[in-house]
């Protein structure tokens, strides 16, 4: 079976003592990070402004919407985790949910931001239990559950206020499987058939979701149509990938494992489209807006991170932050695209700091 590989810049599902959680490894060397301030420094044929989130000692970026915020969670010194945003004035905010735990490995994190701004995560208790939680774009939050629910993780939000994302439930061995919540309607919950473990839901302005799931044979793919039907695929030959998103004409993206490394893949119209960039054992796709270009992270030889993002023709340009570092496991890493070509992501400096970055 596929494995998601340990890097940076992973999805927000994680696995911790049989359940998943979203969860950012401490970094191994604390020391002072670039200055609070923005930087920008000119990269052909855009511009890169990086930026401090305070506390942070790892970072990861998750969503930026089409104004321009961006979101994301960071660790801090006591392994707490907290969501944040930065708008496109630069103000940070700090995001708390209600309830969040402030021990080690539990607070809150955000898996992603719609088109609109509307934000969704989960935190973690001071019990170790995982929620979900849904931000209205006027900085209201309202925690929930998913039905039956003993651990409930959002993975996205669409425009209507629909948060789709995993559970596990009460009494049953096998999971997580899928819900799909929203404030104004009751949540519904799903799986495909045969479906022992579902990884992971993106979701899309029209209802329709998107991901991974395995069954007692083998791991799969899944889209599913706003009435509930499935159609079951496979992203290559060697067996399902990770999916990381669905956009608006129904364009699924995410990454897959074989026999040489990782690749990235694009399903569009029923055909599917593997993505490697020339020279690199891994590639990553982490998103895909509606005209169908799409961003992510690739390794060079040397196993030094570089974004990239590239169109619905194939053309590819790569993102390497100044400031980062040049070591295996250092670098730029892309990882949101809004409408206008904007991406978001973090990079790594040469002494093992975390900073976010924004191109555009």
């Amino acid at each position: 079976m596929n494995r998601r590989p340990s890097q940076p810049e992973t999805r927000t599902a994680r696995l911790s003592d049989c359940r998943p959680r979203v969860q950012l490894a401490l970094c191994a060397i604390l020391c002072l990070s670039l200055l609070d301030s923005m930087a920008a420094s000119a990269s052909a044929p855009g511009t890169i402004t990086t930026f401090d989130v305070p506390g942070a000692v790892v970072l990861r970026i998750s969503g930026i919407d089409a104004a321009g915020l961006i979101v994301g969670t960071y660790s801090d010194r006591s392994g707490v985790e907290h969501g944040f945003t930065r708008d496109a004035a630069g103000t940070i905010t700090t995001i708390d949910a209600p309830g969040a735990g402030t021990g080690f490995d539990q607070g809150t994190s955000i898996a992603g931001v719609s088109s609109g701004g509307q934000i969704c995560g989960t935190y973690v208790d001071s019990n170790s239990k995982d929620h979900g939680f849904w931000m209205d774009t006027s900085g209201t939050i309202i925690t929930f559950e998913a039905p039956d629910s003993n651990f409930t993780i959002a993975n996205s939000v669409n425009d209507s206020g629909q948060v789709a994302g995993i559970y596990y439930s009460e009494g049953f061995p096998d999971g997580p499987f899928g819900f799909i919540w929203s404030n104004s309607a009751p949540a519904v919950t799903f799986a495909p058939p045969n479906t022992e473990f579902l990884d992971s839901a993106e979701i899309n302005s029209s209802g329709e979701v998107a991901g991974y799931f395995e069954t007692i044979v083998k791991d799969h793919d899944y889209y599913r149509d706003a009435n509930g039907n499935f159609v079951i695929f496979s992203a290559s030959a060697e067996g399902a990938g990770f999916v990381t998103a669905i956009n608006d004409s129904s364009t699924i993206v995410g990454y897959v494992g074989d026999q040489t490394g990782w690749q990235g893949f694009i399903r569009e119209g029923g055909s599917i489209t593997p993505v490697s960039i020339s020279g690199s054992p891994e590639t990553f796709i982490y998103s895909v807006n509606d005209g169908g270009t799409v961003a992510g992270t690739y390794t060079d030889a040397s196993g030094v991170y570089h974004g990239f993002f590239q169109d619905r023709f194939g053309n590819v340009t790569t993102i390497s932050e100044p400031y980062a570092g040049t070591a295996a496991e250092q670098g730029t890493m892309a990882s949101s695209i809004n409408a206008s070509g904007e991406v978001a992501g973090a990079f790594i400096g040469p002494l093992g700091t975390y900073h976010g970055f924004l191109w555009r």
